[in-house]
Parts: C-alpha cells; sequence; structure tokens
C-alpha cells in the first residue's frame, strides 16, 4: 500500500518504542515459521505406519513443532515405491509448509525405475537425515539355513526362493537385484507397502527372506528366533548383531555395502531462507539427546550434523552411487 508522502517530525527513541519494535520483530519471526495464518506443516511419508522412517518422524514431531512454533501433521501415503508422497509434495506450493520423509535411496531410484515417477532426484533438496541404518538379509524361521552360501545353494538347487521389498524399482528391491545378479542365488521378488508388512509377511511365513532395515524391533525377532539373520550388507558387522558376518564375508561376493537412511526433504522451488531454517530446526531436533538416544535404542547410526549446504552435498553423493548402481543392474526404465 503507498501513502502520500508528507515529512514527520523526528521522535526521541523511547523504552515503549523499543518494546514494541523487539515484539514486533518476533511476531514476524513467528509468522515467518508457521506460513500463511499460521498454516500447520504437513509432513507426507512415503511408507506405511510402523516403519523405521514412519517410527523416526513422529518421533521428531514435537521437538519440530516446538523449533517451528506451529503445529505439524504426519500423513502417510505409501506405495509405489515412494512416490505417490513424493509427487504430492512437488505438487503442493513451495512454500516450505509440505515436506516429504522418505529413504532417500528409494527418492533417487523411483524415478531411474519407475515410468509414473515422473520427477528427478534435483527436484528435492534434503535437510537431514534422521536415521541410517544396516540393511539385514533375514529369513523365516521356516528356514535352517546355517549361513548365506547354503540359502544361495538351496535357491540354485530347489524352487526359487521369495523375497520381499517395497516396490518394484524401490532401494529393497536393487539390494535383492545386486545380491541376485553377485551371487547367482535364484528369487523371487514380492513388493509390499514398507518394511513393516515385510517384517509381518516373514513372520508368518508368507516370505523365504528379504532384505530389511536394522531397526529394534528386528533386533527382538532375531534375538526371540523367530527370524533368522544371515548377514548384513556392510562392510563390517552390526554391533547389535555382533554374530552375524557380513555379506562379504560369504566369500561370494565382494564391497556389497548398502546403508539405507531415511531423510526428511522440501521441494526445490523452496526459498533458500525458507529452506534454510527448516533445515537449522530438523537438525537441532535430530542432534537432540532425545532423539540420539532413540537412534541408539533403535540400533541405527548416528546421524551427523548437516546444514543446507551439507545435507545437499550428501545426497548428491548418494544420487551419483545410486544412478551409477541402478544402470549397472540395468533397473533403469526402459
Amino acid at each position: 500500500m503507498t501513502q502520500a508522502r508528507r515529512k514527520i517530525p523526528a521522535r526521541p527513541l523511547t523504552r515503549r518504542h523499543a518494546i514494541v519494535g523487539i515484539a514486533a520483530t518476533l511476531a514476524l519471526g513467528r509468522v515467518g515459521a508457521q506460513g500463511p495464518a499460521g498454516k500447520p506443516i504437513a509432513i507426507k511419508v512415503a511408507y506405511a505406519p510402523g516403519g523405521p522412517a514412519d517410527v523416526a518422524i513422529r518421533k521428531l514431531q514435537h521437538q519440530l513443532q516446538v523449533g517451528l512454533a506451529t503445529p505439524v501433521v504426519i500423513e502417510n501415503q505409501p506405495g509405489a515405491t515412494g512416490w505417490i508422497a513424493a509427487r504430492a509434495v512437488l505438487q503442493a506450493p513451495p512454500d516450505g509448509q509440505t515436506l516429504l520423509v522418505s529413504t532417500g535411496n528409494d527418492l533417487i531410484l523411483a524415478p531411474l525405475t519407475v515410468p509414473s515417477a515422473k520427477y528427478k532426484p534435483a527436484n528435492f533438496r534434503l535437510l537431514t537425515s534422521i536415521f541410517p541404518t544396516d540393511m539385514v538379509l533375514v529369513t523365516s524361521d521356516a528356514h535352517a539355513f546355517p549361513n548365506t552360501a547354503a540359502l544361495v545353494n538351496s535357491s540354485k538347487a530347489g524352487k526359487p526362493l521369495t523375497a520381499g521389498n517395497w516396490g518394484p524399482g524401490s532401494f529393497s528391491h536393487l539390494v535383492t537385484e545386486d545380491f541376485k545378479q553377485a551371487t547367482g542365488a535364484k528369487i523371487v521378488d514380492i513388493p509390499y507397502r514398507g518394511a513393516a508388512p515385510i517384517i509381518q509377511a516373514l513372520l508368518g511365513h508368507e516370505l523365504d527372506m528379504a532384505f530389511t532395515p536394522m531397526t529394534a524391533g528386528l533386533a527382538a525377532y532375531i534375538a526371540s528366533g523367530r527370524l533368522k539373520a544371515l548377514a548384513v550388507a556392510n562392510g563390517k558387522r552390526n554391533p547389535v548383531i555382533p554374530n552375524v558376518p557380513t555379506v562379504e564375508e560369504s566369500n561370494l561376493v565382494k564391497d556389497f555395502t548398502h546403508t539405507v537412511w531415511a531423510g526428511i526433504f522440501v521441494s526445490e522451488g523452496v526459498p533458500e531462507a525458507v529452506a534454510a531454517r527448516l533445515s537449522t530446526v530438523s537438525s537441532d531436533a535430530v542432534q537432540s539427546p532425545e532423539f540420539r538416544q532413540f537412534l541408539n535404542e533403535s540400533a541405527a547410526m548416528p546421524v551427523d550434523r548437516m546444514n543446507l549446504a551439507d545435507a545437499q552435498r550428501f545426497f548428491q553423493e548418494q544420487v551419483t552411487k545410486y544412478t551409477r548402481l541402478a544402470k549397472s543392474l540395468k533397473l533403469e526404465t526402459q
């Protein structure tokens, strides 16, 4: 709004004026954090409730609400290798009020392997990683494979084994395909809507095996004998299950390293200042003692503090790695 200019005599700054100015500045800060009219921030989770990414973001929900001074609403939109939730975020106004929680691995792979995804990893910016953990090869207790080599040999000698993944082109699918091509194992891929349904299918003997994220829940099932862990997809053993060897220790394949990590993302159109603020608040929440304890109790790895530039640099490294791997495994869209 414009006003006619007129000369106004200067007045000395009083204590009352200073207080009013500070209050106005704080109010503007709150509006900037909240968005228009204190609109809640919506977080779209790309998986079914109960999976590692879903549990992690719900642990962060309260701290995000405090840090951003606005309500945070979590909405699960599972399926289609995570691209349903990803597309929903891209279709929302780029004002920082709609965030995505997905595994970065799936966000990278879906547009490479699923024709209907129709986005690029560059359409998103990572704010922070929230849940990095190992992928573990597990079987149901219906099998008594003593090691990974026995599983591979059984699949070659008899009926192919069924392996769960959370969708064609997903990270769990890629890890399974990498394992199949490296070992020659005969495996039939069966898609589910997330890691939690895969665990239930293994417990119910609907599946033979799966590469699934290491969590406290998985560790409990392994300890009880209801699931058997054969190998860890990393260069070193996981400290939560130290007696379980790495895939490489099976002497069937070398350099079989796949870490799954969930993150919070925004669309690329979100203004730099808004994205930086969201990144700072998110990273602060992840570095809190409460969340660090949650990661430790969940059998996850610690998260390094990231600013927006750090997060984007890490994300680009992951894009390069898994784009190359998808092409080498011939998983890219034809």
